[in-house]
């Protein structure tokens, strides 16, 4: 014979249930994805054709890597390490200066996967892309991004390519010899990773 429950109240049991579902929907709601990000410290002027920023230019210290990620200077190499397999969304926003030649240039940039140092455009390549930097105005901005399922220790590094000598500056927080009327904190180069998901 079922237990009789006074009007207007639950069985307890049913409001513990109601309970763990609710803080299990708060924590699924809640849960902070691992992601990485860290600026580029050195504004970089480019040279003709594909290039890596050297490795010392980016900060020692990424801004947030709530999984331990990021690797700096390894091997002369900056990149970041995917600490597990699943769906990460990659990307290099590129903040890019005024070119001192004054000259209208393609300048491009792009992510390698499992190479940190190579700079030819191959297979490796996972994402690419362009844009028509023209002089003036002041500044540009090229974001590139790969957002795939990615294997547990898969290495994604950043690089760039310019077209012809007096290449544009790639920008980073603080530019020594600045040709701007200031440094570039407000557009600074930074690369991200962001988990997504399992697939």
């Amino acid at each position: 014979m079922p237990r009789w429950t006074p009007p207007g109240q639950d069985d307890v049991v049913a409001r513990l249930a109601r309970l763990e579902k609710q803080i299990a929907e708060q924590s699924r709601a809640t849960t902070q994805r691992d992601r990485m990000k860290v600026e580029l410290y050195w504004t970089n002027p480019l040279a003709e054709g594909e290039q890596r920023i050297t490795a010392g230019s980016w900060h020692t210290a990424p801004e947030v890597d709530t999984a331990g990620m990021y690797r700096w200077n390894v091997g002369g190499a900056t990149y970041t390490e995917i600490p597990y397999a699943g769906r990460w969304r990659v990307r290099l926003d590129v903040g890019l200066g005024r070119r001192p030649d004054g000259q209208d240039r393609l300048v491009g940039a792009w992510l390698k996967l499992n190479d940190n140092t190579g700079t030819v455009l191959n297979a490796d390549t996972i994402a690419y892309d362009t844009v028509f930097r023209r002089n003036p105005p002041g500044m540009y901005r090229l974001i590139v991004e790969a957002d795939r399922v990615f294997s547990a220790g898969d290495h994604v590094s950043p690089g760039f390519w310019n077209e012809g000598t007096g290449g544009s500056r790639v920008l980073g927080i603080y530019d020594p010899v600045t040709e701007d009327p200031e440094p570039a904190p407000k557009a600074p180069t930074y690369f991200t990773a962001e988990y997504i998901g399992p697939n």
